[in-house]
């Protein structure tokens, strides 16, 4: 799954979890994503402003519910970049995500596995980086439309 440098599609993943972080980035390495990692909203914030992602993705199991929130309506005011949840509980239509898709949310992709970040080795962790390609594609087909 290589891609060019010019067609990559980059994101900022905000977790303060840097084993996550470390195996998502070995993920993204030959993937058609280009990965800034942030451990904190003040910075994703700024990262945002400074690279313009396509999307955010938020480790849930990392960052307290409230300070996520608060991070998603921010993002909503400074970028265009989609927000996308992820975490052990971040199951695609759970009611428990819907503060977060209250506030501006866009998507979830659940990890692998629960928490455990070695879980996204081999084929999980290839399965994960499909499922956020299919929800960027569908997130870029939604701003066309």
């Amino acid at each position: 799954m290589s891609a060019g440098a010019a067609n990559r599609i980059p994101f900022v993943l905000t977790s303060k979890d840097p084993s996550f972080a470390g195996v998502l980035e070995h993920l993204c390495h030959e993937s058609p994503f280009q990965l800034l990692t942030t451990a904190g909203p003040s910075i994703t914030l700024e990262t945002v402003r400074n690279n313009a992602p396509v999307f955010v993705l938020l480790d849930l199991d990392s960052l307290d519910p409230a300070e996520a929130s608060r991070l998603i309506l921010k993002l909503t005011l400074v970028s265009g970049a989609s927000s996308i949840l992820t975490g052990a509980t971040a199951v695609p239509g759970s009611p428990a995500l819907d503060p977060f898709y209250q506030a501006g949310a866009q998507g979830s992709v659940i990890k692998p596995d629960g928490k455990t970040s070695l879980s996204l080795t081999g084929e999980a962790g290839k399965a994960f980086l499909q499922r956020l390609l299919e929800i960027t594609s569908r997130l870029r087909q939604r701003r066309q439309a």
